[in-house]
């Protein structure tokens, strides 16, 4: 197990190039609010009809934030292993509220854990579960996640927890447990020149 002190930490794959931060600061961003499940209408427009996550993540636009309450996602309903959470350019997934917040500061992830978890065949086996518990494919350092657990991933190469290829997200307040793989990078692995800014994040078991 390996901690992340309370500064920045760049991850370099091949240890080039500097990595700026985001500039969504700077966007007026479009609010889309999950609970595990979904509910009401669930058209994401508030917590009394929120989306369950996998939907909210497909039908995310540029510029949106996903609120997303304290809870246990899955990537998938069914035992699809090959299905994962799939982080997108300019989207930020937010993790840890309670579920009536009504600004993106007023969450405590410490106190309402929300969950992203690979275990979708038999709870007792690892063998089963999702081979990559999230994706990111390519994307730029607008790609963020932030406050969640990170578990139960289980690939048959590399990357159970966390699989990156190629991309700059940012990962920030992440506890990565509990994952493994038959190769490499059992919490996270990162390949193809990846630049990824990872803070305050611990990956461990």
């Amino acid at each position: 197990m390996f901690r992340f002190a309370r500064y920045t930490v760049l991850l370099f794959a091949m240890m080039i190039g500097i990595i700026p931060l985001s500039t969504r600061a700077t966007q007026t961003a479009t609010i889309i609010y999950v609970v595990s499940g979904g509910a009401g209408e669930q058209n994401g427009t508030s917590w009394a009809n929120a989306k369950d996550l996998q939907a909210a993540l497909q039908s995310a636009s540029a510029g949106s934030e996903l609120w997303v309450k304290q809870g246990t996602y899955k990537p998938t309903t069914s035992t699809d292993r090959s299905i994962a959470f799939v982080l997108k350019n300019d989207v930020a997934v937010y993790g840890g509220f309670k579920g009536d917040e009504t600004q993106l500061s007023q969450r405590n992830f410490n106190a309402y854990t929300s969950t992203l978890s690979g275990n979708i065949g038999d709870e007792n086996s690892a063998a089963d579960n999702s081979q990559h518990v999230v994706v990111t494919n390519g994307v730029t350092n607008t790609a963020i996640l932030d406050g969640f657990t990170v578990r139960d991933g289980y690939a048959n190469t590399n990357g159970g927890g966390i699989y990156n290829d190629g991309g700059s997200p940012i990962l920030r307040n992440l506890t990565i447990t509990n994952n493994g793989s038959n190769r490499k990078g059992g919490g996270l692995y990162s390949k193809n020149a990846s630049n990824l800014f990872v803070e305050y994040t611990t990956i461990e078991n």
